[in-house]
């Protein structure tokens, strides 16, 4: 060492670092954003500045153009024109508020991303909903064809969506009308559309639906063959039953 000089070293323990790193805070980003930024339009570069500003976002704090040249390793302009591609994107927008000092200062105000996170998680759902539809129809279209023992027809095709997409019946309920008819050895279109407008008439939409619908009409046969059998059974005198003749 040099004569006259001193140095102090200092030592972080564990425990100074963590509490460091607690400090530092944390920044939270969804998954959607990780797994759909190019659907958005944004490319490596445009989508790092995202997350700085989700930083200073989440952070309350102002954006610092100059902490964010050098967190990036960018010159002001480079950030500056990453900025007005997110802008032109509507990703963000560049808003002017006013502070409790009363103090006028720009801020990025995300609520575009949002949005457009919304817009994509309903696009997913509407395609994945889109695609399990056509798998459904493909499944009705099989079914008739395995039943039927033949390719459909154009015409009985045309039928079938026509259920679907015009008639509004689910293909549940179509292939259960399907069952009823293989049941009754009515391999007829006429036929099941007359089984779909009755159960329509009756409320019927679900297999539960259908298994109520039959219940209550075996409990109606077995009610008319009580019916029947109480009218055909012989009638006796209730005398004959009490022992006592009536014109003793």
């Amino acid at each position: 060492m040099f004569p006259g000089l001193f140095y102090v070293k200092v030592v972080f323990s564990m425990d100074d670092a963590t509490v460091f790193m607690l400090r530092k805070g944390q920044t939270s980003i969804s998954n959607l954003l990780l797994e759909n930024y190019t659907d958005l339009g944004l490319n490596d570069g445009e989508f790092l500045l995202l997350l700085m500003l989700m930083k200073f976002d989440q952070q309350k704090e102002d954006v610092d153009l100059e902490a964010l040249s050098k967190m990036m390793g960018k010159t002001d302009a480079e950030i500056g024109t990453l900025l007005n591609n997110l802008i032109v994107k509507k990703v963000v927008e560049l808003r002017t508020v006013i502070d409790a000092s009363g103090r006028q200062r720009d801020c990025y105000d995300l609520s575009f991303l949002y949005e457009k996170l919304v817009q994509i998680v309903k696009n997913q759902l509407r395609t994945r909903s889109q695609k399990q539809e056509t798998a459904t129809k493909e499944q009705v279209f099989d079914s008739f064809q395995k039943e039927f023992g033949r390719p459909l027809s154009s015409i009985e095709l045309e039928e079938i969506r026509c259920w679907m997409e015009e008639d509004g019946y689910s293909p549940e309920i179509i292939l259960l009308a399907l069952k009823e008819a293989v049941l009754s050895q009515a391999y007829n279109f006429k036929y099941i559309d007359r089984i779909l407008i009755s159960w329509e008439k009756q409320n019927v939409h679900s297999a539960m639906d259908v298994q109520r619908v039959k219940d209550q009409r075996e409990e109606k046969k077995t009610n008319r063959k009580k019916k029947k059998g109480n009218a055909n059974r012989p009638k006796i005198p209730l005398s004959h039953w009490s022992g006592v003749d009536k014109d003793a």
